[in-house]
Order: structure tokens, then sequence, then C-alpha cells
């Protein structure tokens, strides 16, 4: 029956490969580089044009190269969130990119790099690597909003787990969220320099679900039915406790 189930959808064979290949490159990150991929897709073409009328070769060629697709593909993906932690307080530029966040003893922001100060902003900070950013929660960071550009003294560091064992792995959701690591400013060691107006599509599609929300709460949508609903309607998880992922 599965062998049956399996010729009937060719689909499942092709992405079977590929699922291992996104998987492996989850677990082992940068051990393929590009050139090295570039090499195997021309491999591949060679034996697609030389072997095309023997079944298994061919086969065997489609299932590596979509496995090294996946691999690749995770392996890039991972690979953005690299940076060279220097380990020290700097001064850097920095954009809030999206809504900021009042947690329960801070204000979270998610920022992206724009360049270190008194440092050449290409070549000796990489730009664009997006941060978790918490400052603390007072009337001034109250008046944070997307698109602020800021100027904060801090130090950047990886993301990390609290060293228990069996506890979810933080460090690793960060990266895949696409987060090279996160840093504290001080009260006092931050200054708005300017605001960028514009606005990418997921920040429009953001702004969008957040009218929703902001819908259900005027209808009379609160606390657990109103994180339900705005987590199965426009996928805002932010207000679900632990208690109701556990319960689903």
């Amino acid at each position: 029956m599965i062998i049956d189930s399996w010729q009937r959808h060719p689909f499942l064979r092709l992405l079977m490969p590929l699922v291992v290949g996104i998987l492996c490159g989850d677990v082992f990150p940068h051990v393929l580089s590009a050139w090295e991929y570039v090499a195997g897709f021309l491999l591949f073409l060679f034996i697609i044009g030389r072997y095309k009328h023997t079944g298994w070769v061919y086969g065997a060629a489609v299932y590596l190269f979509l496995g090294g697709t996946g691999f690749c593909l995770m392996s890039w993906q991972q690979g953005k969130t690299a940076f060279p932690f220097s380990g020290k307080t700097a001064v850097y530029r920095v954009c809030i990119r999206e809504h900021p966040e009042e947690r329960e003893r801070s204000i979270l922001c998610r920022v992206a790099l724009l360049g270190e100060v008194e440092k050449d902003t290409v070549t000796g900070c990489p730009r664009n690597h997006l941060f978790l950013a918490y400052f603390p929660k007072d009337s001034a960071t109250a008046t944070l909003r997307r698109g602020d550009e800021l100027l904060v003294s801090a130090r950047l560091v990886p993301p990390a787990n609290n060293g228990n064992p069996d506890e979810f792995d933080y460090a690793r959701y960060l990266r895949r969220k696409g987060y090279s690591g996160t840093a504290y400013v001080a009260d006092g060691h931050w200054r708005k320099t300017g605001h960028d107006a514009s606005r990418t599509v997921s920040q429009v599609a953001l702004d969008y679900r957040e009218k929703v929300v902001g819908l259900y709460r005027s209808l009379g949508f609160e606390t657990d039915e109103l994180a339900v609903l705005s987590a199965l309607t426009v996928g805002d998880k932010e207000e679900l406790s632990d208690d109701i992922v556990e319960t689903y």
C-alpha cells in the first residue's frame, strides 16, 4: 500500500530528499559552500545529459540534487545570522523594524544593525543583521515606534540558553527566526536620530494584523478568547499563555 501511494504521488518522492537536506542543513550548517554547490549543480547537469536513459542513475542524481538544494538553503539561511561578536560595549546605529513590545520589566525592540560608530559601516561592522534589543521601561522608551533610527551604546551578544537540561533551545529558535543576537540598552545609553517612514510588505501585513486584533478588542474579546482568536485567524501568537499552548 505504501509503495502504491508512493508511486501515485511522485511529488512526495521529490519532496522527501528536499526535506532531508533541510534537516541536515539545520544540524550541520556552514558545511557546504556556494562554490561546492555550483560544482554539484554542474555535475548534476552532466549526469542528466549523459545518463538520461538510465533510470536509476537519473533518479539518484535528482535525489542528490534536491537534497543538496535543501541543505544549502538552510545552511545559507543560518549563515545570514553569523556575526563577529567582539564582546565589548560599542555605539551602534540601529533601526526599529517592528512595533516595540511591552514586557513585564522592559521594552523589546526588534532592530536592524545599520553600522557601528567610529568604524567603517561596511567592513568594520556587518549591516542589516537583526537583533533583539531590550530597553528599560520608562516614559522615554514608551515613545519608541517602528522606523525610529537610534544610536545605542550596548554589548551585542549571541543567543544563549540558560543551560538547564532538556530546556527549550531558545538560541536555535532565534537563529531560525533570523536574529543574530541580543542586547540590553541601559537607561540613558540611547538617542533617537531620525525616522524611516518606509514600510516593507511584511510590515504592511503586520499593520493590518494589528488592525484586525484591535477590531477583536472593540468587539469585546479579551484575555484567552482574544489570544486564541488572534492566533487562529491572523497568526498573532504574542498573547498566548503557556497553559493555552500546552492545552492545544
